[in-house]
């Protein structure tokens, strides 16, 4: 096992401006912040892991899909539009593949019949666009700023 020396010259420049010797006194080897930082998002960000993302999105893909509009705020809603608009473009595809991924994100057969059986054949001739977002105000107890998803 081998020992890391912080730097060349583990005493502090007098310069102010040297910035080739680290004044911390880190460990040269180590990996800096930024690389131990996890791997950067793609998309919007709601907090939690990655998996706890995919699970929320999933959910309210479902519930949207059971009422075909919902109340939530403008950063879920604004994720989860790509997310329920490859889901229908999927269910207009149809096929047995495609739908055995939507059943994997939104995990309820019920819905994910629904959404092959009667909202795909809605959106037959529609090249996307197949969701509308308005934006509803502040939510009462924190101010959060709300909006209403809905199909079209």
């Amino acid at each position: 096992m081998t020992t890391c020396s912080p730097s060349p010259t583990s005493a502090r420049s007098p310069s102010t401006r040297s910035s080739s010797v680290s004044t911390s006194g880190a460990c040269r080897c180590a990996p800096r912040r930024s690389e131990v930082q996890g791997t950067p998002t793609k998309g919007r960000r709601l907090g939690g892991d990655a998996a706890h993302q995919k699970a929320m999105l999933g959910n309210l893909v479902a519930s949207l899909v059971a009422a075909e509009a919902l109340v939530t705020t403008e950063s879920k809603a604004k994720a989860m539009r790509p997310v329920v608009e490859k889901v229908i473009t999927k269910a207009r595809k149809g096929g047995v593949h495609n739908q055995r991924q939507v059943v994997a994100l939104i995990r309820d057969k019920d819905m994910a019949n629904k959404l092959f059986e009667e909202i795909a054949p809605r959106y037959s001739d529609r090249p996307g666009g197949y969701t509308r977002i308005l934006k509803l105000g502040p939510r009462h107890g924190d101010n959060a700023p709300m909006a209403r998803i809905e199909l079209v």
